[in-house]
């Protein structure tokens, strides 16, 4: 609960701080800052459910395609926060 709770938090701050959808990384960062604000929806409304995602990624190993995804995004703002 605290989690989902720090989450709505974090969530709503950024989405209030950073809602534009002009060019790639701006969406980019609009589509995470919604997702975290989801995740934390979900963590408080819905528990039980998130848990039982949480074991399906794990059991058949989706955890680390998942990773690759976000260093790949990570790398590509970081990449366009120093480049551009």
């Amino acid at each position: 609960m605290l989690l989902g709770i720090t989450f709505m938090i974090a969530g709503i701050i950024q989405v209030l701080a950073h809602n534009v959808w002009g060019s790639l990384p701006q969406v980019v960062i609009s589509i995470t800052s919604w997702g975290i604000l989801i995740k934390g929806v979900m963590f408080v409304v819905i528990p039980r459910t998130v848990d039982k995602a949480g074991d399906w990624w794990v059991n058949n190993h989706a955890l680390s395609l998942a990773g690759v995804l976000m260093l790949a995004v990570g790398g590509y703002l970081s990449w366009v926060a120093y480049f551009a």
